[in-house]
C-alpha cells in the first residue's frame, strides 16, 4: 500500500472513490452495487412477467429454483375407525378435490349453504389457498344434492337381494316425497305406538304379503319402538308429581323468558357462589331423561333462587314503604 495515499481516499481496495476536483470528469465514474445472490441489478419488470412472483419462477439468477415437477409431500392423519398409522401422500393443488371436501364439510358439519359466503371463511381460505375461488351458495347446494343422489345409488346397490330392517316414523307434509328408494324386501318395520303407524303398517304389509316378498305373511313385521314404550312408562309415573314437576318448570320458563330476568338469576348465582356448569333448561315431553335433567339442574340452583325471592320481596316492601310514606 502507498504509504502516501491516506486509507478512505482511492487507496487499492478501497472502495470510497477520492474526491473529484470541480469542473472535472471522472473518466472511470464507479459501478452500480451488485445485489447479492441475483448477479445482475434488478430491472422493472414487464407487464408480460405478472410480478415478482413470475418472475421469481423464470429467472435463472433466482438462486432457489423451483422445481414445478417435484410435489410437496404431506401426512394424512388416520381417520376415526381405520387401522394404521398416518398416511404420507402427495399434496397437490386441485380445485375439484378442494371443492368436493368443502361440500361434504357443508354435510358433516350440517352448515348452512351460505357458510361460504360469510366473511370469516373467505378471509381463512385466503390464508389457506387463495388460489381456491370460493363458490356461490346455489353451487354449494347442486353439489350437495349431488352427492345425496350418489349415495343413494350406492345404498340401492346394497339393498339389491338383501332384506332391510326399517326404523322410521311418519307425519303429515305439505310435499309428495318418496323415502324408500323402491325397498321391495322388508324384514321389519319399527315405529311408535301412534295409531297412524299402525294403519301405514297394515299397508306395507298387505303390499309386501301380495308380492310374496315378507317372511310368514308379514305376522312380525311391525316391531314397537322401545325407547316410545318406554318414555310412556316414566310419564305415567311422573303423574303422581305432576304438580311439584309443573312448579319447577313454570320457574325455569319464567327465568328463561326475558334476558333481563335471567341475567339477574345469573347475579344470583355468582353471589351465592354456586359452581355448576349446567343450564336452566326445559323439557321435553316426548323424551323423559330430558324431565331429569330439568330436575336435576334445577337442585343445584336453589339457593340462587331463594336469593331472588328474597330480592324481590325487598324491592317490593321498599316500594311499598315509599308510598306510603
Amino acid at each position: 500500500m502507498d504509504v502516501n495515499v491516506p486509507l478512505g481516499f482511492g487507496a487499492p481496495g478501497d472502495l470510497n472513490p477520492p474526491p473529484s476536483s470541480p469542473g472535472s470528469a471522472n473518466p472511470n465514474p464507479p459501478k452500480p452495487a451488485t445485489p447479492i445472490g441475483l448477479g445482475a441489478p434488478l430491472r422493472p419488470l414487464s407487464p408480460k412477467q405478472g410480478g415478482m412472483l413470475q418472475h421469481m419462477k423464470v429467472c435463472k439468477k433466482w438462486p432457489f429454483p423451483r422445481d414445478d415437477k417435484q410435489k410437496p409431500l404431506s401426512f394424512q392423519e388416520k381417520r376415526e375407525g381405520k387401522s394404521g398409522s398416518n398416511v404420507l401422500v402427495v399434496a397437490n393443488y386441485s380445485e375439484e378435490r378442494i371443492r368436493l371436501a368443502l361440500t361434504r364439510m357443508i354435510i358433516i358439519d350440517e352448515l348452512p349453504f351460505k357458510f361460504v359466503e360469510r366473511q370469516g371463511f373467505q378471509e381463512f381460505m385466503e390464508i389457506v389457498e387463495p388460489r381456491f375461488p370460493i363458490p356461490h351458495h346455489t353451487t354449494i347446494a347442486r353439489a350437495c344434492m349431488k352427492i345425496y343422489s350418489s349415495e343413494v345409488d350406492i345404498l340401492r346397490g346394497a339393498f339389491v337381494g338383501q332384506r332391510v330392517c326399517v326404523i322410521t316414523d311418519t307425519w303429515t307434509s305439505i310435499q309428495n316425497l318418496n323415502y324408500m328408494w323402491g325397498i321391495g324386501r322388508l324384514f321389519t318395520i319399527t315405529v311408535d305406538n301412534a295409531s297412524s303407524n299402525d294403519v301405514a303398517t297394515d299397508y306395507v304389509k298387505k303390499k309386501t304379503k301380495e308380492r310374496d316378498s315378507s317372511i310368514l305373511g308379514g305376522e312380525f313385521m311391525h316391531m314397537r319402538c322401545y325407547a316410545h314404550i318406554l318414555n310412556l312408562i316414566v310419564q305415567s309415573g311422573l303423574k303422581s308429581i305432576h304438580e311439584s314437576i309443573a312448579k319447577v318448570r313454570n320457574v325455569v320458563r319464567y327465568m328463561r323468558a326475558s334476558p333481563a330476568r335471567f341475567e339477574k338469576f345469573q347475579e344470583c348465582v355468582e353471589n351465592e357462589k354456586i359452581k355448576a356448569k349446567c343450564l336452566l333448561s326445559l323439557d321435553v315431553p316426548t323424551r323423559w331423561n330430558s324431565t331429569y335433567l330439568m330436575l336435576d339442574c334445577s337442585l343445584k340452583f336453589v339457593r340462587a333462587f331463594d336469593r331472588l325471592v328474597e330480592g324481590c320481596k325487598e324491592k317490593k316492601t321498599n316500594k311499598v314503604s315509599g308510598v306510603h310514606g
